[in-house]
Parts: structure tokens; C-alpha cells; sequence
């Protein structure tokens, strides 16, 4: 993709990711890093794949690439503030809606669901749509992604206080306890995907509760062509209400 961009020999040679020998034998086997700092994490190319249905021009793939991992995939990599606040909304769905199918894989089964939903989750779902419903399900996460950039706010709690005060009026509202403070929770484009992801499970609970072993399990979940996004949505907030 670098040499197709233009970049010269010199600056591809800079972005791979080598183990390097040390002159000791004994010595330990040292990673050199990219100059981005940045090393790619497991499945990542499944993340880059989708966009080449998007576009066919390396570039536009390349900034593509690097916007949605910057902006909305990098957020899930690893134990971050995001991840965890989609494995609390999925499990809290499947115990409400799905809690025999729940008992069943985690007791007697051994799998519990949230291991399936982490792997769709950080994944985006590549491994389980189709690419058309694959992009279409991206819109949704972009749309509310846009949202949630113009509100100035993350995912995580903001507190907002009323007014605009200066510091002598702040420190005097202090000292007579009147001041007010208001915490509201900014919702996140990315708890779409444990959304999804428990309407999946929701969905196809009945078959769960009917497996014998966690094999059987791992096949009720593994085709994934005939699935639509916005019915599974819309199948879980009508549960909802």
C-alpha cells in the first residue's frame, strides 16, 4: 500500500514490524516498533477489508483505514473505558431478555456469551455479516458518531454546570453549598455494537437452550448471511418496551 502511495524504499523499510536479533545470544529477542508507535493488533486486517468495497483507490482506502481505527475502533483495542461499557450493556440485555439460554451456555456448556461477544465486538461484526449489511450497520455507528462529535462529549460521564461563572461567584456558591451540579451520561456510537450483539444472541437463544455441548453452540453462531441488522434492532427494542 506504501509503495503504490509513493513512498520511497526507505520509508517502507521503517514501518515494518521485525524481531531483531541481539549481537548476545543469550540476549532477549527485542521488537523494533513503526515511527507511529502503533502495532497491529490481532484480526486488524479484518477491519481494513470492508473499505475495499468502498473504494478501490489506495489512498482513499489508507485515510479510510486510519479514520475508523482512530475515531471509533481503536477505542475497543484492548481494556479500555469503551469495551467495558459494551460487555456491561450486552450482558445486562441477555440477562434480561435471555437469561435461560445465558445459564445454559455459561453452566453447562462452559462458554459463556460474552466471550462470542467480544470477539464480534472488537471486531466490528466482520467475522458475521455479509459486506453489504456489514457497511450498512457501520452507517448506523458513523451516524451516531457524528452526533456524538458535535455534542462535544465521550462516551464516558460528563459533568456540566449550569451557567457560566466566574471564579469569585464559583468560590462564594461553594462556601454557602449552593452550588449545583448536574451529571448526565453522553451515550456512544459504540454501544451499538453490544446492542447488536445481544439481539443476536436474543434471537437465537431458543437454539442455544438446545445444545448439548459448546461445539454446537460455536455453529449456531457461526453463519451469519441470511442476518439484518436493523429487524434484529428493532426485535430487541420492542422486547424492551
Amino acid at each position: 500500500m506504501l509503495r503504490l502511495m509513493g513512498r520511497s524504499s526507505e520509508q517502507i523499510e521503517s514501518y515494518l514490524v521485525f524481531l531483531e536479533e541481539n549481537n548476545e545470544e543469550t540476549g532477549p529477542r527485542q521488537r523494533r516498533p513503526p515511527p507511529s508507535g502503533f502495532f497491529p493488533v490481532r484480526c486488524f486486517s479484518l477491519l481494513v477489508a470492508p473499505v475495499c468495497y468502498i473504494t478501490g483507490d489506495t489512498v482513499e482506502q489508507y485515510e479510510l483505514v486510519s479514520s475508523l481505527f482512530g475515531q471509533l475502533w481503536g477505542r475497543i483495542q484492548g481494556p479500555t473505558p469503551e469495551l467495558a461499557q459494551c460487555c456491561w450493556i450486552f450482558e445486562a440485555l441477555i440477562a434480561r431478555f435471555a437469561a435461560p439460554a445465558c445459564l445454559h451456555a455459561t453452566r453447562t456448556l462452559g462458554l459463556p456469551p460474552l466471550r462470542l461477544a467480544i470477539q464480534w465486538m472488537v471486531t466490528a461484526f466482520v467475522e458475521v455479516l455479509e459486506p453489504a449489511e456489514l457497511l450498512a450497520f457501520w452507517d448506523l455507528i458513523l451516524s451516531y458518531h457524528i452526533e456524538e462529535i458535535f455534542a462535544g462529549r465521550t462516551s464516558l460521564s460528563v459533568h456540566i454546570r449550569e451557567g457560566v461563572e466566574s471564579g469569585v461567584e464559583k468560590k462564594k456558591k461553594e462556601m454557602e453549598g449552593e452550588e449545583k451540579e448536574v451529571s448526565s451520561f453522553a451515550p456512544s456510537a459504540l454501544w451499538l455494537l453490544p446492542l447488536l450483539a445481544a439481539s443476536l444472541f436474543v434471537y437465537r437463544a431458543p437454539l442455544v437452550e438446545r445444545c448439548a455441548t459448546a461445539e454446537e453452540m460455536l455453529v449456531v453462531f457461526k453463519d451469519g448471511h441470511h442476518l439484518r441488522c436493523r429487524p434484529l434492532l428493532q426485535y430487541l427494542l420492542f422486547m424492551a418496551k
